[in-house]
């Protein structure tokens, strides 16, 4: 956000966060690759690698909404046009991912703590929907 408000170039803006990356010990050949390898291509680090993990292990034992929700992050890291060309387009898009993962964090609190256990019947229709 703040290279967005001080109008800092791409180039600064990619460094900077690969040197972000490096505080938390994710490794970045190409500084000026940081925010695709943070958003999508890093094999082990990046938020699509990690959601693309989550939605795998939720089709056993997640809800439909939960895969949706996963789903839906999923679809705005794909979408090629939606990588930034700017910090204005990284925050933009930051926003959007960090708002899908609030909605799946909800569904999982809301899911798996704050419910009573299901139902046999319940368990049963959610198996098949799925």
């Amino acid at each position: 956000q703040a290279a967005v408000v001080n109008g800092t170039d791409q180039r600064t803006f990619q460094e900077s966060l690969g040197a972000a990356a490096a505080v938390w010990g994710i490794y970045i050949e190409d500084p000026h690759q940081s925010l695709s390898m943070l958003l999508k291509d890093h094999s082990a680090s990046s938020i699509y690698r990690s959601m693309s993990t989550a939605r795998s292990n939720a089709t056993h034992v997640g809800t439909i909404e939960l895969l949706r929700a996963i789903s839906g992050v999923l679809s705005d890291l794909e979408d090629e046009t939606a990588l930034a060309n700017s910090p204005e387009d990284a925050q933009a898009l930051t926003g959007r991912v960090l708002e899908g993962l609030d909605q799946v964090y909800k569904i999982v609190d809301e899911s798996w703590f704050h419910q009573e256990p299901m139902s046999e019947e319940e368990a049963y229709l959610r198996f098949v929907q799925q």
